[in-house]
């Protein structure tokens, strides 16, 4: 389906000074409603098994997505309210 697709698409990246890897799979999808939104990035998340999904929808007058961190991600510190922040602040929103 749709989510395998996009889970192709993850890169892996150096996080911070560590110079750990981890997989980020940053994907815009269709108009999604935020539960939508949430639930496919968790079900992407579960499917990457360690990493971060951002996913965001572009709906007719505004940007919604939602940063979702596996949680050996958490324990190395990446924390997806603030990679949201910085997501957010790219796209010039609030994040929260």
């Amino acid at each position: 389906g749709e989510l395998s697709g996009l889970l192709s698409k993850a890169k892996s990246v150096t996080a911070g000074a560590g110079g750990g890897t981890v997989k980020v799979l940053a994907e815009t999808v269709g108009d999604m409603s935020a539960e939508d939104l949430r639930d496919a990035a968790d079900a992407l998340k579960e499917k990457l098994g360690s990493g971060v999904v951002v996913l965001a929808a572009s709906g007719a007058d505004k940007i919604s997505f939602v940063v979702s961190v596996t949680a050996d991600c958490a324990k190395k510190g990446l924390h997806a309210g603030k990679i949201a922040k910085g997501f957010a602040q790219e796209i010039g929103g609030s994040g929260g």
